[in-house]
């Protein structure tokens, strides 16, 4: 029980220089107020289509829509289904499948309790995305505050175009490319595991980064591909700037101690990528 609150505070501490939180002041409040009623009224005008219809509209076009619904629904029936959890029919190698159908497992996880306290069916998959944009939201202005440490209303602004801008609208007629909203919790995983003091901090914020990183990959491939893509050509560029500038890049045994922890979660969470889509 002791260590519960040691490890806490570790991953508290990695998202600050030093390991020390600084005191909220009254502007610094008043702020979060602003960024919670921003959030707020995002979500509402994300969705306003799903709130002013009465809870009937829901996310996607009539095809992708009824896709991404049967996919990410299975996931409540996996004890009494009778397919596979990874076959249900709508997968590739099923003849005109591949990159139709995704097992959109993260939302499937987000509704799951939803169904537990009878919410009722055709607002299942409507309120997972809504939490994710919720969270998407929050993981976005936690790393423009805590990374780049940009001021509350740069965030609040960059926050809200990230999650709840037009491209993004665009997008949720595929209602699986929604998923894109959690990358920023990479980031600020990433950010925990380079800033903690604490060593177990650092390997387990490195690994869930990784396997976060796996898990969006399986519930949409198009945004893990690319999101993978993007990371390796960033990594490439910093590798490729460090060695033009001759930088020194100390504490090496620490990094690679992160780099495998990272290597490790994403391998674990491709382990569904593999087993449903390469047979």
């Amino acid at each position: 029980m002791g260590a519960t609150p040691a490890l806490a505070d570790g991953l508290q501490g990695g998202l600050v220089d030093g390991g020390v939180r600084p005191r909220r002041s009254g502007g610094q409040v008043a702020w979060f107020g602003v960024a919670c009623v921003a959030g707020l009224a995002g979500l509402w005008y994300f969705y306003r289509g799903f709130f002013d219809s009465g809870f009937q509209w829901l996310q996607g076009d009539s095809q992708d829509g009824l896709f991404a619904l049967i996919d990410a629904r299975h996931w409540l029936y996996l004890w009494n289904s009778p397919w596979p959890w990874n076959q249900i029919g709508t997968y590739f190698p099923t003849p005109d499948t591949l990159a139709y159908a995704e097992p959109m497992f993260l939302f499937g996880v987000f509704q799951v309790p939803m169904g537990f306290i009878r919410i009722p069916a055709q607002l299942q998959f409507q309120g997972a995305l809504l939490v994710t944009s919720a969270l998407g939201y929050i993981g976005a202005l936690t790393f423009l505050r805590k990374g780049p440490r940009v001021g509350w209303p740069v965030a609040i602004v960059a926050s809200l175009i990230f999650v709840f801008g037009n491209s993004m609208y665009v997008a949720s007629y595929h209602a699986q490319l929604l998923i894109l909203a959690l990358v920023p919790w990479i980031g600020v995983l990433l950010l925990a595991a380079w800033r903690s003091p604490a060593l177990a901090v650092r390997l387990l914020a490195a690994a869930s980064a990784g396997l976060l990183l796996g898990l969006i990959t399986y519930t949409s491939f198009y945004i893990g591909w690319f999101v993978t893509l993007a990371g390796a050509i960033a990594l490439a560029c910093f590798l490729l700037f460090a060695a033009l500038r001759r930088v020194k890049i100390t504490r090496r045994g620490s990094l690679a101690a992160r780099a495998a922890a990272f290597a490790a979660g994403w391998a674990a969470g491709l382990v569904p990528v593999v087993v449903t889509f390469l047979p």
